[in-house]
């Protein structure tokens, strides 16, 4: 699931999400966007504030998804 996607089913906001990451709103926007990534610290918080539901890895292309699942195997 996208941070997008969470904040709209949750009926949530982008400022919501910015007031609990400490993080200016625009920042959740461009995140929202996939304008810019989240740094790992951001990512990981987010999957936090999610229950799990946006994960670290949702930040990554295909191409990083498929390398990362090569290391694992």
């Amino acid at each position: 699931m996208t941070l997008a996607e969470w904040i709209k089913r949750e009926r949530s906001s982008q400022s919501e999400v910015a007031r609990r990451l400490g993080v200016k709103r625009q920042a959740v926007q461009q995140w929202c966007a996939k304008t810019t990534t989240p740094t790992l610290y951001y990512a990981l918080a987010l999957c936090a504030i999610t229950g799990g539901e946006v994960p670290p890895d949702s930040w990554l292309d295909a191409k990083e998804r498929a390398a990362l699942r090569g290391l694992t195997a």
